[in-house]
């Protein structure tokens, strides 16, 4: 079910799919994104995202920090993809 974002601005529609997945299990996201589990337990996953670089990739709790900052027009965080 598509839904419009809210909060944004931008009007888009957005979906949603909910997923579990087991170790070594990807999900294929258009052509050029897929997200691997390469590491899960009960307290957790850790993902492998491989993605063109041009396609900025943060952790939200990031983005949100910087929502309070005084700074009019400021840039994204940088990428913090490891080079593999």
């Amino acid at each position: 079910m598509a839904k419009t974002a809210e909060g944004n601005g931008t009007g888009r529609e957005l979906g949603s799919l909910v997923l579990s997945r087991r170790l070594g299990e990807v999900i294929q996201i258009g052509e050029t994104v897929t997200i691997t589990v390469i590491r899960a337990n009960s307290g957790g996953a850790v993902l492998q995202i491989v993605a063109p670089k041009a396609l900025g990739i943060w952790r939200q709790e990031i983005l949100l920090a910087g929502e309070g900052s005084d700074q009019d027009g400021a840039e994204a965080p940088p990428d913090r993809r490891d080079a593999a």
